[in-house]
């Protein structure tokens, strides 16, 4: 089960265009997110983590995500 919130992934949805949501697709939803998030994380961690600091900053997450997806 994941730690993201349900009810952020079904909103995530609908303002995607769904009109009804169940609750396997939030949760698939959710997961994938959590999956990805942490990902993006451990990669923004390396970075900081490389220069030497203890704080991940905004442009740690930046680098990891064109790391990750271009």
């Amino acid at each position: 089960m994941s730690e993201f919130p349900l009810t952020s992934a079904e909103k995530m949805i609908k303002l995607g265009g769904g009109k009804r949501v169940s609750r396997d697709a939030k949760e698939e939803l959710a997961f994938v997110l959590e999956s990805l998030g942490g990902e993006l994380a451990r990669a923004a961690a390396y970075f900081a983590a490389k220069e030497k600091r203890k704080t991940v900053t905004a442009d740690d997450v930046k680098k990891a995500k064109k790391e990750i997806w271009g």
